[in-house]
C-alpha cells in the first residue's frame, strides 16, 4: 500500500525536489525518472527505483496503470518506496509538463568506456 503525501513540506518531496539540480544528482548518485515511456524503460531493463511518486488523477492511460502495478510489486517485495502523491505535490516535484502521473527516483548510472561492451574487433569513434 502506497504511503500518502499531501504536503508541499514534506521533507521526502523536498529532498526530491533538490535532485532536479545537477550539482544534486551528482553528490547524491540518483537521478529522476519521469513520463510513462521512461518509467517503462527503465523498469524494462530491470532498475529498481530508490523511490516511485504516483499521482492517480493524473494516470493516462493503461501503460501507466502497468507501470504502477510493476511498483506496487516491487513495494510489496520492500525494493522500492512506493508513494501516492496529490496533483499540487506532482506538480511540485515533476519537471516537465506531461509526465503521466509517475516519477521514480533511481541510482545514478554512470557508463565509462571501461564498462562498455565491444564488439570483435572493438569499433569507438
Amino acid at each position: 500500500m502506497p504511503v500518502q503525501i499531501s504536503s508541499l513540506q514534506n521533507p521526502r518531496i523536498k529532498q526530491t525536489v533538490k535532485l532536479n539540480n545537477r550539482r544534486q544528482r551528482d553528490q547524491q548518485k540518483r537521478t529522476l525518472v519521469e513520463g510513462i515511456r521512461e518509467v517503462q524503460q527503465a523498469l524494462s531493463a530491470e532498475l529498481t527505483p530508490y523511490e516511485a511518486f504516483v499521482c492517480p488523477p493524473l494516470l493516462t492511460d493503461s501503460a501507466a496503470e502497468t507501470a504502477v502495478s510493476r511498483l506496487t510489486e516491487l513495494a510489496q517485495q520492500g525494493k522500492t518506496d512506493l508513494y501516492e502523491v496529490t496533483p499540487a505535490v506532482f506538480e511540485k516535484i515533476a519537471y516537465r509538463g506531461a509526465s503521466g502521473g509517475i516519477l521514480l527516483v533511481i541510482p545514478y548510472l554512470q557508463h565509462t568506456l571501461t564498462n562498455l561492451p565491444l564488439g570483435q574487433p572493438p569499433f569507438l569513434v
